[in-house]
Formats: C-alpha cells, structure tokens, sequence
C-alpha cells in the first residue's frame, strides 16, 4: 500500500546523495495528526536544515530533532507592518478577509457577529466569492444594518488600509496550507 507523507520527508530520502535537503514548516508540531506526527518524527531527522515560523516552534522541532544532525531554524513571515498605533476600542472596528468561500470561514464570522449584536461594533468584510455566504452576510446585514459597515471586493492596497484602522481581524479558515 502507498501512503503519503509529508512531501520534505520524501524528498529527504530520495535525494540523491550530496544534495541539500531543507525542509519548511508552517504548523506547530502539536497541529499534527498522529500519523503525519509520526511521519515528521522518522522524516525531519533525515533533512539537513529545518525552517519554522516562530520562536515556539523552533523549540519545540528543535526539543524533536535533538540528537539528530538537522538544523532547526527560524525564519518568520515577511509581513510589512502596516502602520497605525493600537486601537482605542470604543467602538471596534472588526475586519475579516478572504474568498467568501466555505475553507475560508467567513460563515463563522457572520455566525459569530450575529450573537454579538448587542456590542457597539463594525464589520468589514473583504472579499468575493460564494453566494451563500453573501446571502448569509446580506441576512445578517438585514437584520442589523448598523453592524455590517461594509461589504466590500477585495483589493489588496484597500485592504492593506483598511486592516491598518481596525481593531480586531478575524481569520477564521477552516484550513490553511500556507497561510503566509
């Protein structure tokens, strides 16, 4: 039978002898099912270098790979800032982005604001896509028209500003293989 592994685990074992082997992770070690878990556990050892988003997690592959002669590094997400100072909350402003699509779980967001209503807050939602989440948004906005602020396509430069001024995003995916 095949099964599949995690794609630097392969690599590492069929690359021809002298290369380079260095593989990227972007979930936490925890974030693993048992069988993938295991997987990484035979695989990362084999690889030369290993690179991880934060902190935690170069400690945590790091604690995994003791003994074995990879290298765990840390390369974060090249994210620019985008300005502003932190929010006053008076009156916050939540933005959530994204393809209105059921991976993304801009469902949840609307499900989520509907039991906030009594809040004194605004919602921004960036993005296109399916209907029936923008039937979801429009009922939600019919009901209480005063907590959809906008409901707008996405533009990456809008965005970039509009993230900047509020006070809480929201991302909601149900899954991400490279949310970068």
């Amino acid at each position: 039978p095949i099964r599949w592994i995690r794609p630097s685990c392969s690599t590492a074992a069929a690359a021809p002898r002298g290369a380079t082997t260095i593989g990227q992770e972007h979930l936490n070690y925890a974030a693993h099912r048992p069988a993938l878990a295991a997987d990484v556990r035979r695989g990362y050892g084999q690889l030369d270098a290993l690179a991880v988003l934060t902190a935690g997690d170069a400690e945590d592959y790091g604690r995994l790979l003791d003994g074995s002669e990879t290298r765990v590094v840390q390369i974060p997400n090249a994210i620019p800032s985008l300005g502003g100072g932190r929010a006053a909350l008076e009156a916050p402003v939540v933005v959530a982005a994204g393809r209105l699509t059921r991976q993304k779980g801009v469902d949840v967001v609307a499900q989520i604001l509907t039991g906030l209503f009594d809040l004194d807050l605004q919602l921004i939602l960036l993005g296109g896509g399916d209907r029936d989440v923008e039937a979801y948004f429009a009922h939600m906005a019919a009901r209480r028209p005063d907590r959809l602020a906008a409901f707008i396509g996405f533009d990456n430069q809008r965005a970039h500003r509009i993230e900047a001024g509020a006070d809480f995003f929201l991302m909601p995916s149900r899954f991400e293989p490279c949310g970068l």
